[in-house]
């Protein structure tokens, strides 16, 4: 329903207002190193060799598979969601629980 009412749109204003673009590159960087480690050596280099523009989008994207961009750009908010939880952490974190989208229970009473 948030998302429905221009909640991405909304989350990347509340995050470019506090200037948090250092803190979602960060994060993002995170999402890519996360990634790039649940591909052994082996895989990564097979890759590389004969996969160069799968090579290039693992290396050069981001949570969701978005590319770094000079703004905050936000892909569903399901996909923060699910990115906090698992990462225990989010740059919009106050903005998730605000909208009761912390995901850690019913009635979003985990401020």
């Amino acid at each position: 329903m948030i998302e429905s009412q221009q909640g991405v749109h909304e989350l990347e204003d509340w995050m470019t207002k506090r200037k948090f673009f250092h803190q979602w590159r960060k994060y993002n960087i995170a999402h890519q190193t996360l990634r790039l480690s649940q591909i052994n050596t082996h895989q990564l280099s097979f890759i590389r060799k004969y996969h160069k523009g799968i090579f290039r989008h693992l290396i050069g994207t981001g949570i969701g598979g978005m590319k770094y961009t000079d703004i905050i750009t936000v892909k569903c908010l399901h996909l923060q969601t699910a990115s906090y939880l698992a990462m225990r952490y989010h740059p919009a974190e106050e903005w998730l629980i605000s909208k009761g989208l912390c995901g850690e229970c019913q009635t979003c009473m985990c401020t």
